[in-house]
């Protein structure tokens, strides 16, 4: 069993959605497969620690699984499927994107040599995976050990939001 799925399972959570400490960040769980069916994201990050999804944007289909994370950077319509069992739930963190924050964070690379290596047409649009490379990783962890402290979340939580939305990103 990974760390992320540890980490998570020590919240009792219920089905579906929940929220967290933290404003803008959120579990997922599912006990079961959830057939396919029309949804929409908001803005945002939404990570895999345990089974997969898989999304269809017209003739377009991606997974997003323990390996990659899915981004979305507007308010989009899509249909998804859920696979997970009562043995192996799906289990997920979804991070809400603060546009003043990815703003900000844009404005800051532009001002940047990191810059040089961020190609504007690699930036997401509208929908697309990504691979959840260490440093991503990383910060998810720490994000998640962050949110079982109220204290640390308080205090934590926002810089490392910040620092997802940025390896989100550059990534």
């Amino acid at each position: 069993m990974n760390e992320m799925v540890k980490l998570i399972e020590q919240f009792e959570l219920k089905e579906l959605f929940n929220q967290s400490r933290l404003k803008g960040v959120r579990f997922f769980k599912s006990s079961s497969h959830i057939p396919r069916s029309p949804l929409l994201y908001d803005p945002g990050i939404f990570i895999v620690a345990q089974g997969r999804k898989i999304g269809h944007l017209g003739d377009r289909s991606f997974q997003y699984d323990p390996n990659n994370y899915l981004v979305t950077s507007v308010p989009i319509p899509f249909e998804c499927e859920t696979f997970a069992d009562a043995n192996a739930p799906f289990l997920g963190l979804y991070v809400d994107i603060d546009m003043p924050v990815l703003h900000e964070l844009m404005g800051l690379l532009g001002q940047s040599r990191a810059a040089a290596s961020v190609n504007i047409r690699d930036i997401p649009k509208g929908v697309a995976p990504a691979d959840m490379d260490a440093a991503m990783h990383d910060a998810v962890i720490r994000l998640l050990k962050c949110l079982h402290s109220e204290a640390d979340a308080l205090v934590l939580g926002p810089g490392l939001i910040r620092e997802i939305i940025y390896r989100a990103l550059c990534g």
